[in-house]
């Protein structure tokens, strides 16, 4: 009997351990916080991710936005070139004149330059620019700061220059930098030549928007020549200091 009894006692024993184990897993099951999502292809064996990265390096934008550089007030425009003059300045200013004139319908043109230079290509076309707006708006340029070296032209080619009193100019030759980069005896004379051209076409620039000639103006480039606003009213570079 005794031994009927201890087997007993050992089955109950194992079928509450059973049942303990039957609910706690129940109870697992039920935890609400618990979800199990399983994703599977229609066709496993063919499942196939791209993971690629696909650049476009063109920006759409047909509504023509004016660049950070430009904005409108009334019928007036407004241009602020600080800082230094690259290529993406110079697109950048030549899509706001565009805008200006064909979409905007502008009367008046303010630019605002405050700069130590830059491209040369850059300023020249910039100042070809302003130069064939001019042609159909008032445009005034007004210096503040600095203008040197690529900003000159960009300054000087306004229908009316205005500068601050505090304004520094500077003219120089053109400077190339070049940056792990060779060439060779023909790429010197070939670089000779665009540096020849350059020179004549900043100096005819400042010219005809001044009382001096080229001759004039390239000694003041020989001898890197800061002058302030004062002296460029006297050789007309400036119309107006304020």
């Amino acid at each position: 009997m005794r031994r009927l009894h201890s087997m007993a006692l050992v089955l109950g024993m194992i079928l509450l351990l059973v049942v303990g184990c039957a609910n706690m897993e129940a109870g697992k099951q039920r935890l609400p916080q618990e979800v199990i999502i399983k994703i599977q292809s229609d066709t496993p064996t063919k499942l196939e991710v791209e993971n690629r990265v696909v650049k476009n390096m063109e920006v759409k934008n047909p509504e023509g936005n004016l660049s950070p550089f430009a904005f409108i007030n009334g019928k007036t425009g407004y241009l602020k070139l600080f800082g230094h003059i690259s290529t993406y300045d110079s697109v950048s200013v030549w899509t706001d004149m565009i805008l200006f004139e064909n979409v905007y319908k502008i009367d008046k043109l303010n630019i605002y330059v405050s700069s130590g230079g830059g491209g040369a290509f850059s300023g020249l076309a910039l100042a070809d620019d302003i130069e064939r707006i001019s042609l159909r708006l008032d445009v005034t340029t007004y210096a503040s700061g600095i203008v040197a070296s690529a900003a000159v032209p960009v300054f000087a080619v306004g229908k009316k220059r205005i500068a601050s009193k505090g304004t520094i100019f500077m003219v120089h030759h053109a400077t190339s930098f070049k940056f792990f980069e060779s060439g060779g005896e023909k790429d010197a004379v070939a670089e000779v030549e665009m540096f020849k051209l350059l020179k004549k076409r900043y100096l005819e620039k400042l010219a005809a928007h001044s009382k001096l000639s080229t001759a004039d103006w390239l000694t003041k480039l020989d001898n890197i020549t800061w002058f302030d606003a004062e002296q460029a009213k006297e050789w007309g570079l400036v119309d107006e200091i304020y």
